[in-house]
Formats: structure tokens, C-alpha cells, sequence
């Protein structure tokens, strides 16, 4: 999934939390860098990290029949703030690290202090993950090859 080019941070608070976790998600490798600040709160586990197995499902040419395609791997966890906001963690792999930033990034753009988590973490993040993306399509655009086809006579 790709973030569109004007970005456009939603009001309604269901539609920012999505978003939120989807940046979290793709940016997982890159919390890393916010461990202190992220653990630096008292929360307690309601499900510690845990690494499992999902199903994952395709659809012929894209939009036909579903089908179980095969399992990956993915890490997960649910903990509680000591204030009571509750985050998810999900991730692919077997980072349970991973999934455990994720979730206490979630409980906390969901305290008072929403404005903060996402001006220094999720903003930052989301910016990364859009100048990847560019990196990416510049990188495939400049070894495209344009066919043609010469009309005879």
C-alpha cells in the first residue's frame, strides 16, 4: 500500500488510528529509534508479545475467486497504559520488539498527548515511508523498458 502524494491526516478518530497503525506497520524497523520515549510510560500486558501464524489470501487475476494463498509468520501483543488506553500490535515477522512499540505507539496516540506522538513519531515515520516509496518508483521507472510496435508499409 502506498501513501498518497498529498497526505491528508483525517479528523474523525477511527479513520486517524487506522492510518496511524498502518505507518506504524509499515515503519516497524524504524521505531527502534523511539524505544526510550515509547517505553519511558508504565503499562501492563493484557497479551504478551507472541509469534503465530495467519492465513493469507489471494484472489485470482486480482479481483476473482479468494484463495488461501499460505501462512506467515506475524508477532502481536495487547497491553494497557497505566492511564487506561489499550494498544494492538500487529507485525509480519518474528519481531516481538517490533510489535510491542507498535502497541504502546497505539495507547499512546490515544492519551491527551495524541498531538505529540503524532508530530514527533507517526509524521516523521509517515514521511520516511513516502520518501521510500518515491526511492522506489524512481528507482523501477528508470530501468523501464517502452515497447513499440513499427507499422509496415
Amino acid at each position: 500500500m502506498y501513501l498518497s502524494e498529498n497526505m491528508v491526516w483525517p479528523s474523525d478518530a477511527t479513520a486517524l488510528r487506522q492510518m496511524c497503525l498502518q505507518v506504524l506497520a509499515h515503519q516497524a524497523g524504524e521505531l527502534g529509534a523511539y524505544q526510550t520515549q515509547l517505553q519511558q510510560t508504565e503499562y501492563e500486558w493484557i497479551r504478551r508479545p507472541e509469534v503465530g501464524m495467519v492465513m493469507v489470501h489471494g484472489r485470482t487475476e486480482g479481483s476473482g475467486t479468494p484463495f488461501a494463498m499460505g501462512e506467515t509468520t506475524v508477532s502481536r501483543c495487547v497491553l494497557r497504559l497505566k492511564s487506561g488506553e489499550t494498544g494492538f500490535g500487529y507485525v509480519l515477522g518474528r519481531n516481538k520488539l517490533q510489535a510491542e512499540l507498535i502497541a504502546l505507539a497505539d495507547a499512546h496516540l490515544q492519551t491527551e498527548q495524541q498531538d505529540y506522538w503524532l508530530e514527533h513519531i507517526i509524521k516523521p515515520l509517515a514521511q520516511a515511508w513516502k520518501q521510500a516509496q518515491a526511492d522506489h518508483s524512481a528507482k523501477v521507472a528508470s530501468s523501464r523498458v517502452d515497447f513499440f510496435t513499427m507499422v509496415r508499409g
